[in-house]
């Protein structure tokens, strides 16, 4: 599997991080810039399967942002609705557009507060829009990638506002 570039190997291991075996030690090497010395065919196999397979929908030749957001955003909520996990698992585990309310917590879409466990997005501020996955901020968001997902999310039926 081929990232385009550094920022988009990052990215992927932004939200990939809550489902390694060792995430904090993946977020502590994203929040310093690094990429960590970590198989993704054999840690997230799925997510790599996924990747490539997304990619190939949209006609890219390498993992870019772009791709890396399709999946997490669409195609990993449409794989955890078709397989049918159980509501309080599937709202854990898709992505999650919310807003930072103060230190650790973040109002998610549906709004529930919850507190943060891990981040990669560092300089959060109140009131910064941001994408949760399993209690793990993976990065700060415009509006319109937040009405994006909330759209995404809603179509699917997997959010209830």
């Amino acid at each position: 599997m081929q990232f385009k570039d550094k920022e988009s190997s990052l990215l992927f291991l932004k939200y990939a991080a809550p489902c390694a075996s060792n995430p904090e030690e993946v977020s502590k090497a994203v929040n310093e810039g690094k990429v960590p010395e970590i198989d993704v065919e054999e840690s997230f196999p799925t997510a790599a399967n996924m990747l490539r397979v997304t990619s190939k929908q949209m006609d890219r030749e390498e993992i870019d942002e772009e791709v890396i957001r399709n999946y997490f955003w669409r195609k990993h909520a449409e794989f955890l609705k078709e397989n049918k996990v159980e509501n309080s698992k599937l709202l854990e585990c898709i992505v999650m557009p919310g807003k930072v309310t103060g230190e650790k917590k973040i109002k998610l879409l549906n709004g529930e507060i919850r507190e943060v466990e891990t981040s990669t997005a560092l300089n959060t501020q109140k009131g910064s829009l941001v994408t949760m996955h399993r209690n793990h901020v993976c990065e700060t968001i415009s509006k319109e990638h937040y009405r994006a997902l909330k759209d995404t999310l809603e179509n699917l039926e997997l959010v209830k506002i």
